[in-house]
């Protein structure tokens, strides 16, 4: 990188029906300082004004901003569309939600950090505010547990914090090692980022925040969905419902062992996981609880219901 220049990102951005806050999150997106940023925005068939919106800002800044509009396939998988069809030419890339408020260090702080430590992933803490950007806390109080095995059964990172360098794209966006498609409709692309990032050790976390992040009841994915018994008993359900959203541990585990076999040796509870669906595997799992809760927020009970019905 030419240190006389600022380097370049390129933020990727899925959107749907987003009206009520994109603004506020693209304007903050383009006040990052010390960085040149490129905003990447694929539309997932919104039918508000979130395109309106969009080609606004194009009128703007045409030369910032790149937009198509696709088939609604979820937001994980426009996602993937965007990290496979980006330029592969920009220094660092990362993911925006459509709903958030980026602090206007948010980047540079992650760049900084990405060239100190010699890391490839960058993730971060989260200010959770409500819809009204009151202050609610801290995302995480305590530094998340980013090893393979705390990214696959308790995943506490968060992809709109994310930011990676050009070497991490191409390896991320690589063809012979994409898992199957089908992972990314129960938007898993942060998760599959995640725990590409671990079983290379390439991660870096940061305990401080640079987000707003918005709470609301249109939230894809919210900071408090796992807070209390019930609601993790009622997204289990939800999960027995919808196929596509079942079996996301053992799915993950053997994506990655198929794509990293080599990286994935030294972790043999990822062999474990990938052939979950298989009786000796699953009581192996269970015998393995008290590693389990060294990580995971499930009580016995729900561990292994949730086990026995396929849900692993």
């Amino acid at each position: 990188m030419n240190d006389n220049r600022y380097p370049s990102v390129a933020v990727l951005m899925s959107t749907y029906n987003g009206e009520m806050y994109i603004r506020e999150q693209i304007d903050s997106i383009l006040s990052q300082k010390e960085v040149d940023i490129y905003l990447f925005i694929r539309d997932d068939s919104s039918t508000d004004s979130t395109v309106e919106i969009i080609e606004e800002y194009i009128t703007k800044y045409q030369d910032r901003i790149s937009f198509y509009r696709g088939n609604n396939i979820g937001a994980g998988c426009s996602f993937m569309d965007l990290v496979y069809t980006v330029p592969d030419t920009y220094d660092y890339y990362a993911f925006s939600d459509q709903d958030d408020i980026w602090l206007d260090d948010k980047i540079c702080s992650a760049v900084k950090m990405l060239k100190e430590s010699g890391k490839e992933l960058y993730m971060g803490n989260l200010i959770c505010v409500d819809q009204d950007l009151n202050n609610i806390g801290f995302r995480n109080t305590n530094p998340p547990d980013i090893s393979p095995y705390g990214i696959m059964v308790n995943n506490e990172t968060n992809g709109c914090t994310m930011v990676f360098t050009n070497n991490f794209l191409r390896m991320f966006a690589d063809k012979s090692k994409r898992p199957n498609a089908d992972m990314f409709k129960a938007r898993y692309h942060d998760s599959w980022a995640a725990i590409v990032g671990a079983v290379n050790e390439i991660i870096i976390y940061d305990f401080d925040a640079h987000i707003l992040y918005r709470q609301h009841s249109g939230n894809a994915v919210g900071a408090t969905n796992y807070n209390n018994h019930f609601k993790r008993i009622r997204l289990k359900i939800n999960k027995l419902k919808d196929k596509s959203k079942r079996n996301g541990r053992s799915r993950i585990a053997r994506e990655i062992v198929k794509a990293y076999p080599e990286e994935s040796k030294k972790y043999e509870y990822l062999y474990t996981y990938a052939d979950a669906q298989k009786l000796s595997c699953r009581l192996s799992l269970i015998k393995n609880y008290k590693e389990y809760k060294k990580h995971g927020n499930q009580s016995f009970l729900e561990y292994v219901l949730y086990i026995a019905l396929g849900l692993i």
